[in-house]
């Protein structure tokens, strides 16, 4: 349905905008996600008329650059409405705690699509572990359409560039959109976008025997999981 080629810039980071390219093309400057974090943008393009001459191929991707550090998955969410695409972006930035490697400013995302006739609305959300961790009270404009947590099959694969951590891109783009959206996350996820442990509090029941220690005092770190 669309192809997108990015090219990643060391430059100051910026809200996400979108600049048309051509009749069916639009480039999107995506900001950089925080060390140890990723960003999570959503792109609903109002569906327009087929194109008389389509490409021979549905989809093309091209990569323009290195990612580095970073690792970018690009899905369109399932299932496509009739008069509108989303597609998500998740940038997940895996520069591990001490690296003196710099931070991605921003991505900037070309795409295109044979119905891709109007300017798309975009939504971003920049750092969502970190926002989950300050438990914000609003949920982000772009979880408003889509009220359920999602899975890896709600997600069609359309790119994935930069260094794996042993996740699918769909996987990586869902759980970072729940992530974003103070959904529930799996702990392996989180523990490897945020190289820190993921605790949860002990469960304990007085009526079976289990003490229940003191309030705040209990937790156990989950242990990493199979990756989907």
């Amino acid at each position: 349905m669309f192809g997108l080629a990015w090219l990643a810039v060391a430059a100051p980071a910026t809200a996400a905008t979108v600049k048309r390219t051509g009749a069916r093309a639009y480039t999107v400057t995506i900001s950089g996600a925080p060390q140890s974090d990723l960003t999570i943008a959503r792109l609903d393009f109002p569906l327009g008329a087929y194109s008389r001459h389509p490409t021979r191929r549905s989809l093309r991707v091209s990569v323009v650059g290195s990612t580095g550090l970073n690792y970018l998955a690009a899905g369109r969410l399932l299932p496509v409405g009739r008069r509108t695409l989303t597609a998500l972006v998740a940038l997940v930035n895996r520069r591990p705690p001490g690296s003196l490697a710099p931070d991605l400013a921003f991505v900037r995302v070309h795409v295109a699509g044979a119905r891709l006739t109007h300017r798309p609305r975009v939504g971003e959300v920049v750092g969502a572990f970190a926002r989950r961790a300050r438990a914000a009270a609003l949920q982000p404009a772009l979880c408003a359409h889509t009220p359920r947590t999602l899975s890896a099959r709600n997600v069609a694969r359309v790119f994935a560039s930069g260094p794996g951590f042993g996740f699918a891109p769909p996987y990586v783009i869902a759980q970072g959109f729940d992530a974003a959206c103070s959904r529930p996350v799996d702990p392996a996820f989180e523990q490897a976008v945020t190289h820190r442990p993921v605790c949860r509090p002990i469960p304990c029941d007085p009526r079976m025997g289990v003490a229940c220690p003191l309030a705040g005092m209990a937790i156990v770190c989950a242990q990493p999981a199979t990756r989907r």
